[in-house]
């Protein structure tokens, strides 16, 4: 049996719903529906040819302005878009645990059983 990797991740309530009116489209559970698409975008881009990615640490004023002056104000689909590349961009770069860490997750260590008396 294949391994299992449990995991909890937050997003957008209208990216879920999207995400939940694709699932129902597909006869598919929400968590299908999410490994469905994740596999689907890395088998077209393997890993191997994708460049390490490079997390934000400042941003761009210019940037900010430039995106003022576009003739069409940025719609929620832009927006559920942009939101989806950055957190497939941050999966894949935490796909084997936190940058730094050997060993996968294991879990909270068993408490220690104490005898009842």
């Amino acid at each position: 049996m294949e391994e299992i990797y449990r995991s909890q991740f937050r997003l957008p309530y209208a990216l879920y719903e999207q995400l939940k009116a694709s699932a129902d489209k597909n006869h598919r559970s929400v968590n299908a529906e999410l490994v469905a698409r994740l596999e689907e975008i890395f088998s077209e881009h393997p890993s191997e040819d994708r460049q390490p990615a490079q997390s934000t640490t400042r941003i761009s004023k210019e940037k900010l302005l430039q995106s003022l002056e576009q003739d069409r104000p940025a719609t929620k689909k832009d927006l559920n878009e942009a939101v989806m590349e950055a957190m497939l961009t941050v999966m894949s770069a935490l796909k084997d645990g936190p940058p730094g860490s050997a060993d996968p997750a294991k879990g909270p260590r068993p408490r220690k059983k104490f005898p009842k008396e």
